[in-house]
């Protein structure tokens, strides 16, 4: 779709019929009924076989369902593809769907390493195709109210901008794992990291708003029999010495929140911080010990009638979506909010944490 194509309709196929790409395919309905104005529609989606394409396609109501990836990529009318396989695929899935002239909106973590991260963004933009991380968090509008970019363009009004100059972050997010094996083994790209840590990685990305880390730090417990990491603790240093501390686990609850420390106050990012609709805000004026506490509110949408989410506050997998439809239609080839190369950074990080705890996945080794 060319950039002249304007508010032409942008029309999406699914790969993978998992709990998340149900909820994606959920979340595109409420899509519809909130902002009918964007031009969009579903047209195909592909499974590892037909039964379970067809089951996905007859309860979305989509027209067209492939008994294969590589028939899914090949339809004619698909301007994009939504990747919702585990993320250990999500290099070849990406590859595949690039090679046949698609766009992509790839589910987190968008691969194993970054390596695999840069074979799939050089591809994109020798094609010139659009390619995002799919990192929901980024584009909730209540997160960028807090950190921006905002929706209205002011960022003078950001919620951050109370906090002075961010001293410190403290992320944590935490369950434990009741035997899921995509969460342990490698290869399946098991491992809290991937799977939840990407989270914290991603929130000390925005606080930080951007800057690599001129240290790492990690320490871990490791999986007995798979060797995939079970927790890890995380510090990250940025310069003047300002510190992100992080933590993900599968053998503990956590309290699943943020908390940013500034000179001129502190918030916190109530749970669940990855898809947020609280947050406190305490300030203080000169002098002041006590400060002043501010209380954030941002409700999601109702769920639509007759849908229902696997997984908490879904329905806002509705505004990632939206905002790649208006990027496609625009004629951009990636995100303006979390570009290729942020995708990249991120990525860098995490392998020089698995590094340092010592968890190796079956591409380390190609």
């Amino acid at each position: 779709m060319s950039s002249q194509e304007g508010n032409k309709v942008v029309r999406w196929g699914i790969l993978s019929t998992g709990r998340i790409c149900q909820d994606f395919a959920t979340a595109l309905k409420a899509l519809k009924q909130y902002q009918p104005e964007l031009a969009f529609e579903v047209v195909a989606v592909g499974s590892r076989g037909i039964e379970s394409a067809t089951s996905f396609a007859q309860r979305f109501n989509i027209p067209r369902s492939y008994g294969s990836y590589e028939e899914l990529v090949k339809d004619p009318e698909i301007d994009i593809i939504y990747i919702g396989s585990p993320h250990s695929y999500h290099a070849d899935h990406g590859v595949l769907a690039l090679e046949a002239g698609k766009s992509v909106l790839c589910e987190k973590s968008l691969a194993l390493s970054r390596a695999q991260v840069q074979t799939l963004v050089d591809l994109a933009r020798s094609k010139n195709l659009f390619f995002m991380e799919a990192i929901w968090t980024r584009y909730f509008p209540f997160v960028r109210s807090i950190f921006g970019p905002s929706e209205d363009g002011n960022d003078d009004a950001l919620i951050v901008k109370r906090l002075g100059t961010i001293q410190y972050l403290n992320v944590t997010f935490g369950f434990i794992d009741q035997g899921v094996p995509r969460l342990s083994e490698p290869d399946l790209g098991g491992g809290a990291l991937l799977d939840i840590g990407v989270y914290c990685v991603h929130l000390s990305d925005i606080v930080f708003q951007g800057e690599t880390p001129v240290e790492i730090k990690a320490v871990g417990k490791i999986h007995p029999e798979f060797q995939t990491d079970r927790q890890i603790a995380i510090t990250l240093t940025y310069s003047d010495n300002r510190a992100a501390h992080l933590l993900c686990t599968f053998l503990a609850h956590a309290p699943n929140e943020v908390t940013a420390i500034g000179t001129s106050g502190f918030l916190r990012i109530h749970t669940p911080f990855w898809c947020p609709t609280k947050a406190t805000l305490r300030t203080f004026a000169e002098k002041d010990k006590v400060g002043t506490e501010e209380v954030f509110e941002h409700p999601l949408p109702e769920v639509p009638e007759g849908h229902r989410f696997n997984f908490r506050n879904s329905i806002g997998l509705m505004y990632e979506a939206a905002y790649a439809v208006r990027q496609i239609q625009k004629g951009a080839t990636e995100s303006a909010i979390h570009g290729q190369d942020g995708s990249l950074r991120i990525m860098a990080i995490m392998d020089e944490i698995r590094r340092q705890v010592g968890v190796r996945y079956p591409c380390d080794l190609d």
